[in-house]
Order: C-alpha cells, then sequence, then structure tokens
C-alpha cells in the first residue's frame, strides 16, 4: 500500500488532526501532478494558465475635445471579451465631435483624421485592408513582427455609423461599429465622439497578453482662432452653452 493510501485510511476520521492530515495528503498529491505538467512541457517552463485581463470602470474619465493637433491615449469607454476569453475588444474614445466652421459660414464641418497610431511607443503598421496590424517599428527602425494579425484597429470619427480610413491607410472597413463591437446594438450610436475599435486576440508564443499603451496622433480641422473660440463658448455639450445672440461676431 502506497504512502498516500497510509495517510488517507488514517485520516478517515472528522478530527481538526485527520482534517489537516486530509489536507496534507491533498497538497502532496496536487505537487505532483504539477510537477508531471513542468516534466511534460517541452520548454521545461511553467504551462500557460491564460491571461487575466481587468479593466477598472471610471465614471469620471472626461471625452477631451481636441483642437488642431494632439497626440492622445483615449478613454477605454467599454471592453469585451469573446472567442473562450482570448479574444478582447476596446472602445478607445478619442475625443468629442466639434461644430461647423465659423470661418466659412457654418457651411463646413470640422473633420478628425488619425495620422499616426503607436503601440507601446512603437509605430503601426497596417496591412492592405488597413485595419489589420501588419508590423511595429521602433525609433531605430527596427521591425516587430510578431503582433502580424493579432491586432485590428477600425476608426470612426463622427459615431458609430462613421467609419473613417487612418489616413495613412487607403482602404477601410464599411462596417458600423455596432457590427462590430460585441454586445453592442443599432442604440450604440456613440454620437458626436470620435473613437477607435481595438481587437486584441491573445498570444503569450507573441508576446500578445494585453492593450499596449496606445497614442493616437489626432487632426482636428478646426484650428483657426476664431472657429476654436466659437465652437467653445456656443457648444452646450462640452463648452459654455453661450446662446449666439450673446456672441458677438465682428
Amino acid at each position: 500500500m502506497s504512502f498516500l493510501s497510509n495517510v488517507w485510511n488514517w485520516a478517515k476520521g472528522n478530527s481538526i488532526v485527520s482534517s489537516l492530515a486530509k489536507t496534507a495528503a491533498l497538497g502532496f498529491m496536487l505537487n505532483q501532478v504539477t510537477k508531471q505538467m513542468y516534466k511534460n512541457n517541452d520548454a521545461g517552463k511553467e504551462p500557460d494558465r491564460g491571461n487575466r485581463v481587468t479593466v477598472k470602470a471610471n465614471t469620471n474619465n472626461n471625452i477631451p475635445v481636441i483642437y488642431g493637433e494632439a497626440y492622445v491615449g483615449g478613454v477605454i469607454t467599454d471592453a469585451q471579451m469573446t472567442n473562450n476569453n482570448r479574444t478582447m475588444w476596446f472602445c478607445v474614445t478619442l475625443s468629442e465631435t466639434t461644430g461647423n466652421l465659423l470661418s466659412s459660414n457654418f457651411a463646413t464641418e470640422s473633420q478628425f483624421d488619425v495620422d499616426e497610431v503607436y503601440w507601446n511607443s512603437m509605430r503601426v503598421g497596417f496591412k492592405a485592408d488597413g485595419n489589420t496590424v501588419n508590423n511595429l517599428t521602433d525609433e531605430d527602425g527596427n521591425v516587430n513582427s510578431n503582433v502580424n494579425g493579432l491586432i485590428k484597429m477600425y476608426f470612426f470619427r463622427k459615431g458609430s455609423q462613421t467609419p473613417w480610413n487612418f489616413s495613412s491607410e487607403t482602404t477601410t472597413s464599411s462596417q458600423y461599429a455596432y457590427n462590430l463591437m460585441p454586445n453592442w446594438t443599432a442604440t450604440d450610436l456613440m454620437t458626436n465622439l470620435a473613437f477607435v475599435l481595438v481587437r486584441v486576440d491573445y498570444s503569450s508564443q507573441n508576446d500578445v497578453r494585453s492593450l499596449g499603451e496606445l497614442k493616437f496622433k489626432v487632426r482636428n480641422s478646426m484650428t483657426k482662432p476664431g472657429d476654436v473660440m466659437y465652437d467653445y463658448m456656443n457648444n452646450s455639450r462640452y463648452g459654455a452653452g453661450i446662446p449666439d445672440s450673446e456672441i458677438y461676431i465682428q
């Protein structure tokens, strides 16, 4: 009879001593199983137990208003896990969208574009579809292709029904955001917001384990001081909400 069998038979009672003995025996067995798993691992390393992703909700986060050009990390406003916990979707909101240009007598809408994208300080290169990440390039010109096909980004510049391409890309997705983001419906319009949907397929082999540190170079066509001042003074959503009748325009 094995050592474990002897311990188990001796510890059949309900006393504190027998409970401790059972716990010790179970711990010993689990330790042996774990050692065998290590032994069977081709690399001799601890087996991958998956990836834990935690996104803390913060209702006090503010969405910025971008005029001209700015580098922003964005605000995570939603996150969804799919594909048996191996795919994460993030909604990264970049900016409130601004109004029409005063300098055009309000005939021209201000437009948002994303000129550059950085992942962990490395510039993102896209495949021909304009959404799938092909590689990352650091400041010394070294190219990392481990992320190839594992990350996708979809840019929307004025709500869920306005897909747009990154300015460095010639093609874009024509799908609405709520047809891409899991658990969104046609009521998730993200009205008057510029945002990016980011899909990350987890891969420990390629060291893609979480949402990297993102940085977007965002460009708003509203750049003239008069346009900016009027927009901010007049807008009732993110500005001062001053009525037209109280703003003197010369």
